[in-house]
């Protein structure tokens, strides 16, 4: 059996700590290299774009459900087992499931009224565009006839 110098190992591990100690108090923030136009909550450009939106409206309004009972996979001798555990605890997970639910339900009726009012939004934008642009040859068109009347009175 070969002899080993255990305190020899341990006075190594010992002068690596404070080397190792010393790079870890040298890092800043300015030396991590982040993407300042990522975007961190998943997905997404950044601005706001209807079309993404719609999308996920879609996308939420038809996985809004959680349900309890999945299909049981494995060998014949583990599927019995889990039956039994999952009789057990029947209780407790099918009411959470619920609640999930009920709130993922709440959640994308409010997105898709969210989603309405956009919509609304831009038609009425559109419409107000359409006004200004007609106030505005309005207004030239007096200012025109404006500077006419006061050439006449000269």
């Amino acid at each position: 059996m070969e002899n080993i110098n255990v305190e020899k190992i341990m006075e190594g591990i010992r002068s690596t700590i404070p080397a190792q100690e010393e790079k870890w108090k040298t890092v800043s923030f300015s030396d991590i290299n982040v993407d300042a136009s990522a975007d961190f909550l998943g997905g997404g450009s950044g601005s706001f774009d209807v079309a993404e939106l719609e999308q996920s409206v879609k996308r939420a309004t038809e996985n809004n459900s959680v349900g309890y009972f999945h299909p049981l996979e494995g060998h014949a001798y583990t599927i019995p087992a889990k039956k039994i555990v999952r009789k057990l605890i029947r209780a407790c997970v099918e009411p959470i499931c619920r609640c999930v639910t009920v709130f993922e339900n709440a959640v994308s009726r409010a997105v898709c009224q969210l989603l309405n009012f956009v919509h609304l939004q831009q038609a009425e934008n559109k419409a107000l565009r359409a006004e200004v642009s007609a106030l505005r040859r309005q207004l030239r068109d007096m200012e025109q006839r404006l500077e006419k009347l006061e050439k006449a009175e000269r």
